[in-house]
């Protein structure tokens, strides 16, 4: 049997779900602000999050998936060793799609709002570098926690 760590399970429950809510939080406020495509383009965010999220657990069928796997239990068990290249792997790139995402959403928002478009593009690119950054601080505190049962 091939061992795996659950790292891709704890970073999509303490990364990529938070920011599922977000989006949905953000769609719901423009629908009833009645700024359609905004509240739309933020669904579509959260179509593409869904993406990154299935491309993490590609050992997982659809059926799994859509029962909710990774469960909550899953996500948290501990870590009794380390994470292979390839889990690491999976993380890092799916960090990097975060970085594309955030910088379409910030560049619709601030567009939006009436932003200047080299101002706009300036915001954009520093959220998409920042933000994958600080919304995976916990993980990274959590994985740092577990990881010295490993060595």
């Amino acid at each position: 049997m091939n061992k795996s760590s659950n790292m891709r399970a704890k970073f999509d429950w303490m990364v990529l779900k938070p920011l599922w809510l977000l989006f949905v939080a953000l769609a719901v406020y423009y629908f009833l602000q009645r700024a359609w495509i905004i509240g739309g383009s933020m669904l579509v965010m959260d179509f593409l999050l869904g993406i990154i999220a299935a491309s993490l657990h590609k050992e997982k069928s659809f059926r799994e998936l859509k029962e909710g796997q990774p469960s909550y239990k899953e996500a948290f068990d501990s870590v009794n060793f380390k994470p292979s290249n390839e889990e690491l792997f999976s993380v890092s790139t799916s960090l990097i799609k975060l970085g594309c995402i955030f910088f379409i959403a910030s560049m619709i928002l601030t567009m939006h709002y009436s932003m200047e478009w080299y101002y706009a593009i300036v915001l954009s690119a520093l959220i998409s570098f920042l933000g994958p950054i600080v919304l995976a601080i916990p993980f990274f505190v959590v994985l740092a926690r577990s990881g010295s049962k490993y060595r």
